[in-house]
């Protein structure tokens, strides 16, 4: 039935992540690590379960390194059953996880795109906060309009999606950095036969510096942000909207995507802004304004908001 897909390069959160796997109520799974050349010892965690549903590979080089989405587009090709998990090492699955996919499937059974309500946890597993909750069925345009209208959050982790739809779509769609990868794919996904979701909170994704939409080169994360944006425009025009409603959601995402793609720079700005320092950051924005089209008013309210905080 499931096949819980685990790219993995961090040990130490890993052995969690495994036992959360393990632990599963709904027992018709498998659970495939792959070591994305990592200089620690993951072997030495996965081996110590002698546990015929694990697999255990190794990538000769890392791959994650140019784009973690090679690293998980291998991770689905090793993949056995129907439906896959794209998790992580060093988040947890609550054990009633995959039961309750289970029935959202039983219930969906055309649907590719499934997912639960979210936890986001610290590095000692306090919750900071809880995703938003969804309708247990939506399509693909109101899918995208909660999100792009700050209603809707969307991880990676917390989806189970038909690995024979994600085939037929080439795999997850690939932007720099895999920033906003998962949304992408989410989207594609759900084009044709809509996304069901459940309001437990039964996945906890552990919120670190370290996330990829935290890491990088603050160049190439414009770059994704201008593909995204423009990929996203593109999805959103090419989908056939079937009534009134569909067409006025679609309309209203349209007015939303330059003020979010507006938003993602300033993002980037701000954290570069307190990573950084100004220095790094106006030299930053005087080699990319032209080709993205940021304006000094986005730097100067990122420079005041700074210095509001500091007070």
């Amino acid at each position: 039935m499931f096949s819980i897909l685990i790219p993995a390069f961090k040990a130490k959160y890993l052995q969690k992540a495994l036992e959360s796997a393990l632990n599963q109520q709904y027992k018709d799974f498998e659970i495939i690590v792959v070591n994305d050349h990592s200089p620690e010892n993951l072997a030495k965690i996965v081996y110590q379960y002698d546990d015929p549903r694990i697999s255990y590979y190794e990538n000769e080089v890392n791959l994650g390194k140019e784009n973690v989405v090679n690293a998980w587009n291998k991770c689905v090709g090793y993949a056995k059953r129907e439906y896959c998990l794209l998790f992580s090492d060093d988040d947890i699955l609550h054990p009633e996880f995959l039961g309750e996919i289970k029935t959202l499937i039983d219930k969906y059974p055309s649907t590719d795109l499934f997912y639960c309500r979210t936890a986001v946890v610290d590095g000692n597993d306090h919750v900071i906060r809880y995703s938003s909750a969804s309708p247990e069925f939506e399509n693909v345009l109101d899918f995208i309009w909660h999100r792009v209208n700050g209603m809707r959050d969307i991880f990676a982790q917390n989806f189970v999606f038909r690995k024979s739809a994600i085939q037929a779509i080439n795999g997850f769609v690939k932007f720099p950095l895999a920033w906003a990868t998962d949304d992408a794919t989410w989207y594609s996904l759900a084009r044709k036969n809509g996304v069901a979701a459940t309001s437990r909170v039964l996945c906890d994704w552990r919120w670190s510096e370290l996330n990829i939409s935290n890491i990088g080169n603050s160049i190439l994360r414009f770059q994704a942000i201008e593909e995204y944006y423009n990929w996203l425009t593109n999805f959103v025009g090419e989908t056939k909207a079937g009534n009134e409603f569909e067409q006025t959601l679609k309309k209203q995402i349209g007015e939303q995507l330059p003020l979010r793609r507006k938003e993602a720079f300033e993002y980037i700005i701000e954290r570069n802004l307190s990573n950084k320092g100004a220095f790094h950051t106006m030299n930053l924005f005087f080699k990319t304004r032209s080709a993205y089209n940021i304006s000094m008013k986005s730097m100067v309210k990122m420079n005041m908001r700074k210095i509001i905080s500091r007070q």
